[in-house]
């Protein structure tokens, strides 16, 4: 690249020096193949992406780069000299101009604006995707479950964790071999049984509890209603296709939605909703047609007061 080019470089992107601006502008109004590069430019420039929600990259990134690189002590290493013949120049750090080092900080900011949030976005999508994948899976294992028990859904009061449920898949073999409640992670443990957990709620409570919610993983599962007399009922299919039975966990604390998509895209979290019927659907709000996922019309984490009261909890979590 010639000297003029790369200042046509440098005026296109706007990191030239003062001093050479006028120079560069005056030779490409005197040059009709300066003016049809810089026109050439400025068109590949304008197809990079741009979103004005992304987050902007350090101020004057360019040229504090600039200002490092030029502090340094750049010593000339000894190489052998290109073979001759070769059509190769030898190089060395002193060869480089300012300006080279300019367009070099330049690219170097418009990679950061373009790759940074867009590599953040795409782990947003791939996580959610992850997330909807496990929970259509845990759907059509919870409705073979169902078709074999009457139409009912595994009882999490009949062991009194929400977590039973991934038990009674697994065990039942209505899950593939290896699978995990986990969302866009890994946990490589072994689960624990239902005897293991028999065995830890009288023996260590404690460890009962944390074993109960890992087994619920990423996700909060119905905790069934209380009847017109009082008894627990388990989900069943006759509350009907739209009723939720899974979804991504609630917030550790408050009222808001759940965390397991939060990020710099989606401030607000949100959740994956799975229904009875089998549909899975990003919910940016935690109510649904009018009712709570999380907590039931007392406003408590506990079986719904109804029927239509569906409550999603945690693996930990009592009906």
């Amino acid at each position: 690249m010639s000297d003029k080019e790369c200042d046509i470089v440098g005026l296109v992107v706007g990191c030239i020096d003062e001093g050479d601006k006028g120079r560069a502008a005056k030779a490409v109004s005197e040059c009709p193949g300066l003016q049809s590069k810089a026109v050439e430019l400025r068109e590949v420039l304008a197809l990079l992406p741009r979103d004005g929600d992304d987050a902007a990259p350090p101020a004057d990134l360019a040229r504090r780069a600039v200002e490092r690189v030029s502090r340094q002590n750049m010593p000339v290493i000894a190489r052998p000299s290109s073979p001759p013949g070769s059509g190769w120049a030898e190089w060395t750090p002193p060869s480089w101009r300012l300006a080279d080092l300019l367009v070099g900080g330049g690219i170097m900011a418009l990679a950061a604006i373009v790759a940074f949030p867009s590599v953040n976005r795409a782990w947003t999508t791939y996580r959610e995707a992850a997330c909807r994948h496990t929970l259509g899976t845990l759907g059509m294992s919870l409705n073979r479950h169902a078709d074999q028990a009457g139409g009912r859904y595994p009882d999490p009061g009949a062991s009194g964790y929400s977590g039973s449920y991934f038990v009674s898949l697994r065990e039942g073999g209505l899950l593939p071999e290896g699978f995990r409640t986990r969302c866009g992670s890994h946990d490589g443990a072994r689960y624990p049984s239902a005897a293991d957990m028999e065995s830890l709620r009288s023996m260590d409570p404690a460890e009962f509890r944390r074993q109960a919610r890992r087994l619920g993983g990423c996700y909060a599962y119905s905790l069934g209603h209380v009847d017109s007399q009082g008894r627990h009922r388990p989900p069943e299919r006759s509350m009907g296709d739209f009723t939720p039975i899974l979804a991504d966990n609630p917030p550790e604390a408050g009222p808001g939605n759940s965390d397991n998509h939060r990020g710099p895209h989606r401030p607000n979290g949100g959740q994956n909703v799975l229904r009875m019927g089998g549909d899975v659907r990003f919910q940016a709000e935690r109510h649904s047609a009018g009712d709570d996922l999380y907590t039931n019309r007392h406003n408590r984490v506990g079986a719904g007061i109804d029927p239509a009261d569906s409550v999603l909890a945690p693996g930990d979590s009592r009906p």
